[in-house]
């Protein structure tokens, strides 16, 4: 547990923070994390403990190449949906 201000957190909270759900999921291995609108989706994966390969790092390799909802998007590059709750 980590003390913050008078709270305990217990260790799986850390890093928590947000309204949004993101779900990494690659073969059988799945990570979630809570995340808020605007965040860059590359902070989120690092929250979750998801690794993303990246090349650029600026959306024009194509390395970081991922589906989200039915659509290719960059991680490197993208951020979490506001529309999203």
């Amino acid at each position: 547990a980590l003390e913050n201000g008078g709270k305990v957190l217990v260790e799986k909270d850390k890093g928590l923070k947000g309204n949004i759900a993101v779900v990494f999921k690659s073969g059988n291995v799945t990570k979630t994390t809570m995340a808020l609108p605007g965040q860059p989706l590359s902070d989120a994966a690092v929250q979750a403990g998801a690794f993303i390969r990246y090349g650029c790092k600026k959306g024009e390799c194509g390395t970081c190449e991922a589906l989200c909802n039915g659509q290719y998007i960059r991680p490197c590059i993208s951020k979490v949906p506001a529309d999203l709750r």
